[in-house]
């Protein structure tokens, strides 16, 4: 069932008992798309980690109300290794279809990212668009936490404050600092590591470049910064590809940090 993103207090833990109100897109949706009436039972979350369901108390078309009947909190999906993406900007849609993606793959931090052969694309109103795609596709998906989308960086801010291992897509060609690893390799080291009793980074960070890829000065910067480079297959990947492949392979270390592989 698709869930419901609310607006609800913050400083507070969510409970039941709690009123929520949607807006008129999502009342228009309830009573247009779904066809639902006062009385159903309705899946929501605060964006902040909570699941939320309610009943459905009045449907009108300016808002919706909704009684809050049961709390949780989505353990798992806010667990660390949180998952932090800085993707270069592309031209048009593609760089909104890596944000939709990224949300579908459990991103927990966005930041476009600013590279030398990348698009800088701040135009006024470009960041709240985003933002709206994100809530989109976290309503689609069925999350409990929006990602938070961050600035644009240039590539030095990001590894300079980067919270956790850093690991960056390479094109086939990007041998810097050590040799590719594959996803499976660092899947099995973090099961081992998990198995001999360490605990798992709060943090892993993955880093997509742009279609002109690395240039010699970003991929040193990359290997002086301890970057692993990552292998995403044998072919040349347009951007918003190697994004969802990159938080594939890290949402597999993060199961493999979390509970070990399938």
């Amino acid at each position: 069932m698709r869930r419901f993103l609310v607006d609800l207090p913050a400083g507070r833990e969510p409970r039941p008992g709690d009123r929520a109100t949607l807006d008129a897109d999502e009342a228009r949706h309830l009573r247009t798309v779904l066809r639902l009436e006062a009385g159903a039972t309705v899946q929501l979350t605060d964006g902040r980690g909570h699941a939320l369901e309610g009943e459905l108390l009045e449907v009108g078309k300016q808002a919706a109300t909704v009684a809050v009947t049961a709390v949780a909190m989505a353990d798992d999906e806010v667990a660390p290794p949180r998952l932090h993406l800085a993707c270069a900007v592309v031209k048009g849609r593609r760089f909104e279809y890596a944000l939709e993606k990224a949300v579908e793959l459990g991103a927990h931090t966005i930041t476009p990212l600013v590279c030398e052969r990348g698009v800088v694309d701040a135009r006024a109103g470009k960041q709240d668009r985003w933002r709206g795609l994100l809530v989109a596709a976290l309503k689609q998906c069925g999350r409990c936490h929006l990602p938070e989308l961050t600035t644009q960086q240039p590539l030095d801010a990001v590894l300079r404050d980067a919270p956790g291992p850093v690991h960056f897509g390479a094109a086939p060609g990007d041998l810097v600092g050590e040799r590719p690893q594959a996803v499976t390799q660092l899947a099995a080291q973090a099961q081992r590591r998990r198995l001999e009793g360490h605990a798992p980074p709060d943090d892993l960070v993955g880093l997509v470049g742009p279609e002109g890829g690395w240039t010699a000065a970003e991929l040193q910067g990359l290997a002086q910064a301890g970057a692993v480079p990552l292998v995403l297959g044998p072919h040349v990947l347009r951007t918003e590809t190697a994004a969802a492949i990159t938080l594939a392979a890290l949402q597999e270390v993060r199961q493999a940090w979390r509970r070990g592989p399938a």
